[in-house]
């Protein structure tokens, strides 16, 4: 689309759950991008895909971050669907301590 309005928001984990590449989507169209929706996932011991704070999971964050920032999207939301008994407040730090790293906060 061509039109200069259209804006999109990215959700990282659905795009590799798609068998995607989160960074090279941003890449193609971060210029359409405000914010960036940020959801990490690991692999439990059945092998099965389960949400994981940002940072502790499978996703390839320094490559995500790195399309983000040359695009200079503005916003980040970071969300966690099951903290599976964890403090959901503690996945939040960790998830915020990890992006800090980057310095997105």
């Amino acid at each position: 689309a061509s039109e200069p309005m259209l804006k999109a928001e990215l959700d990282t984990h659905w795009i590799v759950a798609g068998g995607g590449d989160p960074a090279q989507w941003i890449a193609q169209y971060g210029h359409r991008m405000p914010l960036l929706h940020l959801k990490d996932f690991a692999l439990n011991e059945d092998f099965q895909r389960v949400f994981a704070p940002v940072g502790a999971g499978n996703m390839n964050w320094p490559a995500i971050l790195e399309a983000a920032a040359r695009h200079d999207i503005a916003y980040y939301f970071v969300e966690q669907d099951n903290c599976y008994g964890a403090d959901e407040f503690d996945c939040l730090r960790r998830s915020f301590d990890f992006l800090n790293t980057f310095g997105r906060n």
